[in-house]
């Protein structure tokens, strides 16, 4: 995954995390003391993270604090899967196009 995309990414949940914080908040699933002990992580966190297994280890460790977070993290695991998975078709789509037919 190239830089800008994984900085894309990573914009993208941090989106998606305060919305979910700021739902369970409003829904009364987070009291005001699990709302902000949940974004001090994300905002001690996220900056930090450099890949993938940063992000699904965050998200792992909010799912452990909460379990309102569980959804997301299944919709971005299952999103990480299908990254990998074009990443690595389209590489072996390169190889087998410029592998030599002699």
């Amino acid at each position: 995954m190239s830089s800008d995309s994984f900085k894309k990414r990573k914009g993208d949940l941090e989106k998606k995390l305060v919305t979910t914080i700021i739902d369970a908040y409003r829904d009364g699933h987070l009291d005001y003391f699990a709302m902000k002990r949940a974004a001090k992580y994300i905002l001690d966190t996220i900056d930090y993270a450099q890949n993938e297994q940063h992000l699904a280890f965050m998200l792992k460790q909010l799912t452990d604090q909460s379990p309102v977070f569980k959804n997301l993290l299944l919709v971005e695991s299952e999103d990480s899967v299908k990254t990998r998975e074009k990443a690595v078709i389209d590489r072996l789509s390169q190889y087998i196009k410029n592998y030599p037919t002699n």
